[in-house]
This record gives structure tokens, C-alpha cells and sequence, in this order.
């Protein structure tokens, strides 16, 4: 099986699980569409997009699909531990799982061994198994956290960088 056939395998496995934060309209899925935009476009044009070099295809599509991959396994690690693998059960945590994928999101946030970012990942699991919602102001202070961390790095977040492709494909982010 190639890349492009292996996608759309993982696609299917997981369209469940993105339906359904799609259907709630969930910060989760705001997340995670522009770069599941990208990897659909790329998938169905097969690795060819005008205005990009192969390598960057194939880049961007690895990029993308590793995400992809490691942010879908999250969640059905925290339904299968933590909600019985019922996904209405967690999309009252959306906020909760939207903070998790943004501090996973970038392989050069992980590999920073930030003490603040750890802290905040465990926190977040905890709050999940504590059944504990997080409420919008809290997400405002954690993402002026996330943020000062990722500049630091002089890095962007892989859903901006998927953002920015969708802009050069042409493809509406709605």
C-alpha cells in the first residue's frame, strides 16, 4: 500500500471521531481542518499541488499525516481510558483536547523539554480524568502560554503552516 492509500485508510478509520467534532463545531476540529484540508487535496490530486516542488509535497505530507496520526491516537487513547470509547462523552472536554493538540503540536515544542509545556500536557490529562472542563478564560491564559513557548522557538503551529498551504492550493478554509 502507498502513502496516498494508507491516508485515506486512516481517513476512514478515524471519520468518526472527526465527524463528530466537526458536527459540534469544536475548537478540536478548528484545529484540525486546515491541516486535513491540505492532506485531502494532496491525497486526491495524487502528491502533485501547483505552486509546490514534490519535495514539498512529500514533506508536507508526512508533516501532516505524522500529526494527524499522534492528535487521532490522543483522543482515542483519552476515550478508550477515560470515556469508555463513547465520543459524545468527551466533546464537552473539547477545550481540554484542544489544548493537548496544541502542545503536541509541533515536534520542536516537544523536543524544548519546556518544563511549563510538560506541566501543562499533565495537566490537562489530569483534568480529562478528573472530568474537569475548562472554561474559555483558562484557555486564554494557556494560549498565551503555548504562544510565548512557540515563540521562542521562532516557529509557527502546524495548523498555521497548514493554513498558509491552503492559501497557496487555493482551498477555502470555511
Amino acid at each position: 500500500m502507498n502513502k496516498v492509500d494508507d491516508y485515506w485508510c486512516f481517513r476512514e478509520e478515524n471519520n468518526e471521531i472527526i465527524d463528530e467534532f466537526q458536527n459540534h463545531i469544536t475548537m478540536t476540529y478548528d484545529l484540525l481542518h486546515p491541516i486535513l484540508l491540505v492532506m485531502d487535496h494532496l491525497a486526491e490530486h495524487g502528491m502533485s499541488a501547483e505552486g509546490l516542488s514534490q519535495g514539498e509535497v512529500e514533506s508536507l505530507f508526512e508533516e501532516g499525516y505524522y500529526y494527524l496520526y499522534n492528535a487521532l491516537d490522543n483522543i482515542k487513547n483519552l476515550l478508550s481510558n477515560n470515556f469508555e470509547d463513547e465520543i459524545h462523552e468527551l466533546i464537552p472536554y473539547d477545550l481540554n483536547v484542544y489544548i493537548l493538540l496544541r502542545l503536541d503540536e509541533d515536534d520542536e515544542l516537544s523536543k524544548s523539554q519546556n518544563p511549563l509545556i510538560s506541566k501543562m500536557v499533565d495537566q490537562m490529562y489530569t483534568l480529562i480524568e478528573n472530568r474537569t472542563i475548562i472554561d474559555y478564560k483558562t484557555l486564554e491564559k494557556i494560549e498565551e502560554e503555548i504562544d510565548e513557548a512557540l515563540s521562542n522557538l521562532d516557529t509557527c503551529s502546524i495548523s498555521d503552516r497548514f493554513t498558509d498551504f491552503a492559501d497557496i492550493l487555493n482551498l477555502d478554509i470555511i
